[in-house]
């Protein structure tokens, strides 16, 4: 069995594991998000890149916030759903292949799971070592718990 802590990163930054799912949601509602879902019980991972866009009218007004979430397929990434309103959905462009069904499953059980506070026994949430806003690689203890960095932390973002 592979150790993600070791294997999910491309730099020096270890990745690391979430806690607590007010953590999770944070960084993932960032905008620039990349995390790795391993299920204890199969041992079986699966890892997502969430993007935040914002949309607005021919005016200017009424934003509307999307995540679109991509799940990492054998050497790429591949569109499966969005998060609008706190709901994670399926959209007209979201894959329809066999295998991204499966990791749209993952995703919508966690993403279900941390709504409600719950940190399932047998899943592990883990980021990659960057900044869910900014996509900065961490190097302070904190900002690499929480995900995000220390000036993005500070404004709030």
């Amino acid at each position: 069995m592979q150790d993600i802590s070791k294997t999910y990163h491309s730099t020096s930054t270890p990745a690391h594991m979430f806690v607590d799912a007010q953590d999770i949601i944070n960084y993932i509602l960032g905008g620039r998000a990349v995390i790795t879902i391993k299920s204890l019980k199969t041992g079986n991972h699966h890892t997502f890149r969430v993007r935040k866009k914002t949309y607005v009218d021919k005016l200017g007004n009424n934003p509307k916030v999307y995540f679109y979430v991509w799940a990492r397929g054998d050497s790429w990434y591949t569109y499966i759903g969005a998060i609008h309103k706190n709901k994670f959905m399926h959209t007209k462009k979201s894959s329809t292949a066999p295998n991204m069904s499966i990791k749209f499953t993952a995703f919508n059980t966690v993403w279900y799971l941390i709504n409600k506070s719950v940190m399932h026994t047998m899943i592990e949430v883990w980021h990659h070592g960057t900044c869910g806003i900014c996509g900065r690689y961490l190097t302070h203890p904190e900002s690499i718990k929480r995900g995000i960095g220390p000036i993005c932390a500070q404004y709030g973002h």
